[in-house]
């Protein structure tokens, strides 16, 4: 193999896009033919998704506590016991503090309604379930489940109104929610809004509303969702932290 620096820097430009279709498909079959190659780029893959997870659960935390501020303090549990696991975990923390400092710095400039979407945007694959008796509806469970987002999108299409019958909050809760996954928030808009009130899907089709809302840089019309939110068991806490920033 090259030497690291210039097998990271390749590994890099490979994650990040910055390769030729040429070049790409040169790695990845480099990738299929060398073991040890295949066995680096799955823990930079790993290493880049760890730190990205808590990179983003830091600024959350940070906004919580900026929310919060007058809360008191609680007692922190001990969590590790063994001190093989102390030194572990004080390895994984050095290098994610390093890394949540060059991303998220100490005194960054307030989010804007697009940073704050991309801060608690996740998609939702809890919301699909198996085991329809209608095929195509099975077929879009499946494909939703794949995150084959494209195909959910275009199964539904096929769905006349009698055979989704009942089904309706559940079917356009799932083309919002791959709209939104497919960077269309103006159709997911549009799907959500078909999600009727009192279903159970209510709270979720105005979460993912306010943040197709907030997607477009639209935060005045994502705030009375996020009020209403503010009821919400599952999503409350977070909506009130999103609106004590959009009303700074």
């Amino acid at each position: 193999m090259e030497n690291s620096d210039a097998l990271l820097q390749k590994i890099e430009s490979y994650f990040s896009d910055n390769m030729s279709e040429k070049e790409r498909k040169s790695f990845e079959q480099e990738i299929s033919r060398d073991t040890e190659l295949a066995a680096e780029v799955a823990l930079f893959r790993q290493s880049h998704e760890a730190i990205q997870v808590f990179a983003e659960t830091e600024l959350k935390n940070r906004l919580k506590k900026r929310y919060y501020e007058e809360t008191p303090a609680k007692p922190v549990r001990r969590l590790f016991r063994q001190p093989w696991a102390m030194v572990a975990a004080a390895s994984v923390c050095l290098l994610i503090a390093a890394s949540i400092w060059i991303f998220f710095p100490k005194n960054s400039s307030p989010l804007s309604p697009e940073e704050l979407f991309q801060t608690y945007y996740k998609p939702n694959s809890a919301i699909a379930h198996r085991g329809d008796d209608n095929p195509v509806i099975e077929a879009v469970n499946e494909a939703y489940l794949n995150e084959d987002y494209e195909k959910v999108i275009q199964l539904i299409g096929k769905l006349s109104p009698d055979s989704i019958g009942d089904r309706a909050p559940y079917i356009f809760m799932l083309l919002g929610s791959s709209y939104l996954a497919h960077k269309e928030p103006e159709e997911a808009i549009s799907a959500f809004d078909k999600v009727q009130e009192g279903s159970a899907y209510q709270w979720k089709a105005k979460w993912y509303k306010a943040l197709a809302l907030l997607q477009l840089g639209n935060a005045v019309e994502a705030q009375p969702l996020l009020k209403d939110l503010t009821q919400s068991r599952e999503f409350g806490e977070d909506a009130k932290i999103i609106l004590s920033r959009i009303e700074e």
